[in-house]
């Protein structure tokens, strides 16, 4: 995470991650009234988008950090010697 606010649309698995009001902001493909006022809202820099930022940071640290994602793979691969 960059520690800014994140403004996105709910494609592919972006939905799964991003959660509207806690760590984002969701906006529908094409709603373009919709993004304007996430734009504002991620920039006004309020005491709930801070709270977003962080929260944000701490899905990338808990879940996509490296030390997580390389776990995950030996996990991963220690299943597949054991199940062979």
């Amino acid at each position: 995470s960059a520690g800014i606010s994140i403004v996105t649309t709910p494609v592919g698995a972006i939905a799964e991650i991003i959660k509207p009001g806690e760590n984002g902001f969701l906006v529908q493909p094409g709603d373009q009234d919709a993004l304007a006022k996430a734009l504002q809202e991620a920039m006004s820099r309020s005491d709930a988008v801070q709270q977003m930022v962080k929260n944000a940071r701490q899905v990338v640290l808990d879940q996509y950090s490296l030390s997580v994602v390389c776990q995950g793979y030996l996990d991963l691969f220690e299943n597949l010697l054991h199940t062979r």
